[in-house]
């Protein structure tokens, strides 16, 4: 499966492609919705206020037909359900998406 990451905090980021090459996935880090290309799945930091993903994620979800999963902290709760709002198929905390990325994807596609 194709994963494209949008993000540009490398840490992280790094952290779940390394997760994502582990089972099997081909990945690209991009920094902007623009760059996502024909990906299946597309992981979006949604916490990360210098992206402004959650300005772009409404006409991002418009143009993109694979499944948008948001993440950010688990205390911004706030920003989760935003995401949910404007299109993510899922939002998951910064720690799941590192730490079970495995059921996290089952659970997306089973959406």
């Amino acid at each position: 499966m194709k994963a494209a990451i949008v993000d540009n905090d490398l840490l992280l980021a790094g952290k779940l492609a390394a997760g994502l090459r582990a089972l099997g996935h081909e990945v690209r880090i991009v920094g902007s919705f623009d760059q996502v290309g024909s990906a299946d799945i597309a992981f979006v930091n949604l916490g990360n206020r210098k992206l402004g993903a959650l300005e772009g994620l409404a006409d991002f979800r418009a143009l993109f037909s694979g499944k948008i999963v948001g993440y950010a902290g688990h205390r911004e709760k706030e920003i989760h359900a935003r995401g949910r709002e404007l299109g993510c198929d899922l939002t998951a905390t910064n720690r799941e998406i590192v730490s079970r990325l495995g059921p996290l994807i089952s659970r997306t596609f089973r959406v």
